[in-house]
Protein backbone atom coordinates (compact mmCIF):
# COMPACT_ATOMS: atom_id res chain seq x y z
CA UNK A 1 0.00 0.00 0.00
CA UNK A 2 1.40 3.21 -1.11
CA UNK A 3 1.76 5.84 1.67
CA UNK A 4 -1.73 7.96 0.35
CA UNK A 5 -3.73 4.86 0.57
CA UNK A 6 -2.60 4.36 4.39
CA UNK A 7 -3.94 8.15 4.65
CA UNK A 8 -7.10 7.47 3.44
CA UNK A 9 -7.27 3.90 5.38
CA UNK A 10 -6.18 5.94 8.64
CA UNK A 11 -8.79 9.32 7.87
CA UNK A 12 -11.89 6.56 8.04
CA UNK A 13 -10.98 4.45 10.83
CA UNK A 14 -10.45 8.43 12.18
CA UNK A 15 -14.04 9.07 11.22
CA UNK A 16 -15.88 5.70 12.27
CA UNK A 17 -14.22 5.87 15.53
CA UNK A 18 -14.96 9.42 15.97
CA UNK A 19 -18.40 9.10 15.05
CA UNK A 20 -18.98 6.25 17.36
CA UNK A 21 -17.73 7.86 20.25
CA UNK A 22 -20.20 11.50 19.07
CA UNK A 23 -22.99 8.44 19.40
CA UNK A 24 -21.61 7.14 22.73
CA UNK A 25 -21.62 10.59 24.49
CA UNK A 26 -25.22 11.36 23.31
CA UNK A 27 -26.59 7.78 24.22
CA UNK A 28 -24.23 8.99 28.27
CA UNK A 29 -25.92 12.65 28.17
CA UNK A 30 -29.66 11.15 27.08
CA UNK A 31 -29.08 8.41 29.81
CA UNK A 32 -27.99 10.90 32.60
CA UNK A 33 -31.16 13.11 31.99
CA UNK A 34 -33.98 10.19 32.98
CA UNK A 35 -34.91 8.67 35.59
CA UNK A 36 -34.10 4.70 35.53
CA UNK A 37 -36.07 2.98 38.27
CA UNK A 38 -35.55 -0.89 39.02
CA UNK A 39 -38.52 -2.33 40.89
CA UNK A 40 -37.96 -5.52 42.73
CA UNK A 41 -41.14 -7.20 44.82
CA UNK A 42 -40.70 -10.04 47.17
CA UNK A 43 -42.06 -11.44 50.19
CA UNK A 44 -40.32 -11.71 53.77
CA UNK A 45 -40.99 -11.39 57.64
CA UNK A 46 -40.52 -8.41 59.55
CA UNK A 47 -38.23 -9.04 62.48
CA UNK A 48 -36.81 -6.41 65.30
CA UNK A 49 -33.03 -6.63 65.19
CA UNK A 50 -30.67 -6.07 68.25
CA UNK A 51 -30.73 -2.98 68.09
CA UNK A 52 -34.09 -2.11 67.40
CA UNK A 53 -34.64 -1.31 63.62
CA UNK A 54 -37.08 -3.92 62.01
CA UNK A 55 -35.40 -5.49 59.25
CA UNK A 56 -37.01 -7.99 56.70
CA UNK A 57 -35.90 -11.73 56.23
CA UNK A 58 -36.29 -13.97 53.11
CA UNK A 59 -36.46 -17.63 52.83
CA UNK A 60 -38.27 -20.50 53.68
CA UNK A 61 -35.83 -21.07 57.03
CA UNK A 62 -37.75 -18.02 58.60
CA UNK A 63 -41.02 -19.65 58.57
CA UNK A 64 -44.00 -18.46 56.56
CA UNK A 65 -43.90 -15.00 54.93
CA UNK A 66 -46.04 -12.02 56.56
CA UNK A 67 -45.10 -9.37 54.48
CA UNK A 68 -44.62 -7.95 50.78
CA UNK A 69 -41.77 -5.69 49.98
CA UNK A 70 -41.19 -3.44 47.04
CA UNK A 71 -37.99 -2.22 46.78
CA UNK A 72 -37.36 0.73 44.56
CA UNK A 73 -33.69 1.55 43.29
CA UNK A 74 -32.74 4.28 40.97
CA UNK A 75 -30.12 3.86 38.36
CA UNK A 76 -30.11 7.42 36.53
CA UNK A 77 -31.17 10.70 37.76
CA UNK A 78 -32.98 12.01 40.74
CA UNK A 79 -36.55 10.90 41.09
CA UNK A 80 -38.92 11.26 43.78
CA UNK A 81 -41.29 7.96 44.37
CA UNK A 82 -44.58 8.61 45.47
CA UNK A 83 -46.60 5.43 45.83
CA UNK A 84 -45.78 1.79 45.54
CA UNK A 85 -47.40 -1.59 45.57
CA UNK A 86 -48.47 -4.30 43.27
CA UNK A 87 -50.40 -4.05 39.47
CA UNK A 88 -52.77 -6.65 38.34
CA UNK A 89 -51.18 -6.72 34.57
CA UNK A 90 -54.72 -8.10 33.14
CA UNK A 91 -56.91 -6.14 35.01
CA UNK A 92 -55.32 -3.02 35.38
CA UNK A 93 -55.84 -3.03 38.89
CA UNK A 94 -53.05 -0.92 41.41
CA UNK A 95 -53.16 -2.45 44.72
CA UNK A 96 -51.10 0.58 46.83
CA UNK A 97 -49.00 -0.69 49.87
CA UNK A 98 -50.14 1.16 52.88
CA UNK A 99 -46.46 2.90 53.77
CA UNK A 100 -45.12 3.94 57.27
CA UNK A 101 -44.68 7.36 58.40
CA UNK A 102 -41.63 8.90 56.69
CA UNK A 103 -41.36 6.36 54.21
CA UNK A 104 -42.88 7.81 51.28
CA UNK A 105 -42.08 10.03 49.12
CA UNK A 106 -38.82 9.15 49.17
CA UNK A 107 -36.47 11.14 47.20
CA UNK A 108 -33.48 9.01 45.45
CA UNK A 109 -30.34 10.28 43.85
CA UNK A 110 -28.55 7.93 41.54
CA UNK A 111 -27.17 4.47 43.57
CA UNK A 112 -30.09 5.04 46.39
CA UNK A 113 -32.80 2.89 46.90
CA UNK A 114 -36.24 2.95 49.31
CA UNK A 115 -37.87 -0.36 50.80
CA UNK A 116 -41.83 -0.16 51.77
CA UNK A 117 -43.41 -3.46 53.31
CA UNK A 118 -47.15 -4.23 53.34
CA UNK A 119 -49.45 -6.97 54.93
CA UNK A 120 -49.51 -9.69 52.59
CA UNK A 121 -52.82 -11.39 53.71
CA UNK A 122 -54.08 -7.59 53.08
CA UNK A 123 -53.03 -8.21 49.32
CA UNK A 124 -53.73 -11.65 49.24
CA UNK A 125 -57.43 -10.72 50.40
CA UNK A 126 -57.65 -8.41 47.49
CA UNK A 127 -56.71 -10.38 44.60
CA UNK A 128 -58.11 -13.08 43.03
CA UNK A 129 -54.92 -14.03 41.26
CA UNK A 130 -51.67 -13.28 42.62
CA UNK A 131 -49.77 -14.64 40.44
CA UNK A 132 -50.05 -11.55 38.15
CA UNK A 133 -49.14 -9.47 40.27
CA UNK A 134 -46.23 -6.66 39.60
CA UNK A 135 -44.28 -4.35 41.85
CA UNK A 136 -45.23 -1.01 40.94
CA UNK A 137 -44.01 2.56 41.63
CA UNK A 138 -44.70 5.75 40.89
CA UNK A 139 -42.93 9.37 40.66
CA UNK A 140 -43.81 12.44 41.56
CA UNK A 141 -44.24 13.50 37.66
CA UNK A 142 -47.23 10.58 37.71
CA UNK A 143 -44.97 8.07 35.77
CA UNK A 144 -45.64 4.43 36.46
CA UNK A 145 -42.44 1.74 36.71
CA UNK A 146 -43.22 -1.97 37.07
CA UNK A 147 -40.46 -4.71 37.61
CA UNK A 148 -40.26 -8.08 38.66
CA UNK A 149 -41.14 -10.37 41.54
CA UNK A 150 -38.53 -13.21 42.92
CA UNK A 151 -39.20 -16.69 44.18
CA UNK A 152 -39.79 -15.66 47.56
CA UNK A 153 -43.12 -13.83 46.97
CA UNK A 154 -43.93 -16.62 43.65
CA UNK A 155 -44.12 -19.50 46.75
CA UNK A 156 -45.96 -16.76 49.35
CA UNK A 157 -48.85 -16.43 46.58
CA UNK A 158 -48.80 -19.68 44.82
Amino acid sequence: MSTAEWGVLLGIIGSVTGMASLVWRVFEWWEARRPVIKVLGSAGRLAEAPDGQEVVLYGPRFGEPGVVTVNVINKGRRATVTKVGFYDRESGVRYHIVHRAGQLPAVLDRGQSALVAGNLDRILEKVSAPGRLLPYCEDAEGRMYTGKVDGHFKRAVG
